[in-house]
């Protein structure tokens, strides 16, 4: 395990390397745990003392939704496996927090969109988000070796995630369709005068697929 990349409420997140010197990306659920980063001895990390229930169910829950939703082909990183309350995916090179993007970005419509339809797939799965925000969704811009194109959001922090049957789905699903209009506008000025209100999101019961 290498130097730390992200921080979360219930989580820490690791760069690391897989047997064949491959980047990958390391999450290790903390649910109602004092902090990982508090450890000062890396190697004790996956001992079976450190972990609890509530994260290793956490870590379970987030791997078996990347495997589901990335066979699905949703952007989402690659699931390469877990243990306790570790899970290894891909590390999305190359990327940043839609937060943390310019306000004048020269895709901002692309990326709305992208996002608009990322909550809408998830739907039309059987599934809500539950914390669909600027900070769980990253924008990969394209690389310089790779082809031209467009920036790709890619959806990450899946354990929260419910069933479109459960009696907060709808709540949710507003709440994140919400906090998606609400983040566009305050962010890209560009996109405040009618052409965003004229695309919001779905209705959840607009939206065919699994129940």
């Amino acid at each position: 395990i290498g130097s730390q990349i992200g921080v979360g409420k219930e989580s820490d997140v690791y760069l690391a390397c897989d047997a064949d010197g491959g980047e990958v990306c390391v999450k290790l659920h903390r649910l109602g745990r004092t902090s990982f980063r508090q450890l000062k001895n890396k190697a004790t990390i996956l001992v079976p003392d450190v972990t609890s229930t509530g994260s290793t169910l956490s870590a379970e829950r987030e791997f078996a939704f990347l495997q589901a939703l990335h066979s699905e082909g949703l952007p989402v990183p690659k699931p390469h496996g877990h243990n306790r309350h570790a899970v290894v995916m891909e590390f999305v090179t190359n990327s940043s927090p839609l937060n943390s993007v310019s306000s004048d970005h020269p895709d901002a419509e692309s990326l709305y969109l992208q996002c608009r339809a990322g909550l809408e797939r998830l739907a039309e799965l059987g599934l809500v988000h539950g914390d669909y925000n600027e900070f769980n969704l990253l924008v990969q811009e394209p690389s310089d070796e790779g082809p031209d194109g467009k920036p790709l959001v890619r959806i990450i922090d899946l354990p929260q995630c419910i069933s479109r049957r459960h009696p907060q789905a709808v709540e949710q699903y507003n709440r994140d369709a919400g906090c998606l209009v609400t983040f566009f506008l305050r962010k890209f000025e560009q996109l405040r005068h009618g052409w965003l209100q004229e695309r919001e999101p779905t209705r959840l019961s607009d939206i065919s697929g699994m129940p």
